[in-house]
């Protein structure tokens, strides 16, 4: 039989159980800034569906929410089969699973029926939501198969980032210890480099900056292949930053095939950003992105909605 051992990021320590190393982080790795134990920043706001299996989407949100200090909101509509009063129960139970052993506040609300991505939108936008935490590959009231009509309307319009949990990507073994930022030296881009400077402190995790190149992308010869990333890389803690570049025509498939070579990964990218230079366009890939990849992607937003398409 293979033990599983779960190392602490930040002192290299080795667990055998995952509420071994979150308690150990807790403890040991609390920022001198933290808030006390019973008070929380900030919240993931998480739609889920009742009917559902939704532990990969809440195994998620609750990894964040104890490396991150923050709190878990849960929200779902009846729907699907089931009626409010069995989609209160849903969330009042699965409310009990994420907060027990120590784990992070969570509350829940019951959201009516009817304009379902505008309530989670009106939802994130009133309280102190600073992520949207959704599964992306599961039909129902709230999560649609393949980014139907809902996710893709709560992603177009989202005013935080919004960690997408793909049809590849499973509930973690343990506290995420990288944070993969996608670079393409566009405005968007610079906006993922920002979050990730300011989440990956709060997670106690490195930084990978990368970039995707196309091959047959002739560079003018005053500028270097490296030069951008490089200088997107001087606006990072340098002791928890690595930056590189890769070449592939497909650039969903370099980013995540990256991001892989970490262990435990988060990905960040953003939703349309834009460089004429490497004709890589962030926003036509990353919803490939989280099709294809093993790990949750976060996407920020830019600074306007996403157009209809």
């Amino acid at each position: 039989m293979t033990t599983s051992i779960h190392s602490c990021p930040a002192c290299g320590l080795r667990f055998t159980f995952v509420a071994e190393l979150t308690d150990h982080m807790r403890r040991d790795h609390r920022r001198a800034d933290a808030p006390p134990e019973d008070h929380h920043w900030d919240q993931i706001t998480v739609p889920v569906d009742p009917s559902r299996d939704n532990g990969a989407t809440i195994g998620v949100a609750t990894m964040i929410a104890q490396q991150a200090g923050m709190g878990v909101a849960l929200v779902a509509a009846p729907g699907g089969g089931v009626d409010s009063s069995g989609t209160e129960a849903y969330l009042r139970a699965q409310a009990l699973v994420v907060s027990e052993d120590d784990g992070p506040k969570c509350s829940w609300h019951l959201l009516a029926s009817g304009d379902l991505a505008g309530n989670i939108l009106q939802v994130a936008g009133e309280g102190d939501t600073t992520l949207l935490c959704m599964a992306t590959h599961s039909r129902g009231a709230v999560a649609e198969m393949l980014f139907g009509s809902v996710s893709e309307d709560v992603m177009r319009n989202a005013p935080v980032p919004v960690v997408l949990v793909g049809p590849h990507a499973d509930a973690p073994k343990g506290p995420y210890s990288h944070v993969v930022v996608a670079y393409d030296s566009s405005d968007t881009a610079d906006r993922a480099v920002d979050r990730a400077a300011a989440l990956a402190p709060r997670l106690g995790t490195d930084i990978a900056l990368i970039e995707v190149l196309d091959p047959g992308v002739q560079l003018p010869d005053d500028v270097s292949e490296t030069s951008a990333v490089r200088r997107a890389a001087h606006r990072l803690p340098a002791s928890r930053t690595t930056w590189d570049v890769t070449h592939d025509r497909d650039p969903a498939s370099g980013i995540v095939t990256m991001a892989s070579e970490q262990p435990n990964p988060l990905i960040i990218v953003g939703t349309h950003g834009h460089s004429g230079l490497r004709r890589v366009t962030l926003g036509s890939v990353a919803l490939d992105v989280v099709r294809k990849a093993t790990c949750p992607v976060i996407v920020v937003p830019g600074l306007d909605p996403l157009p209809e398409v």
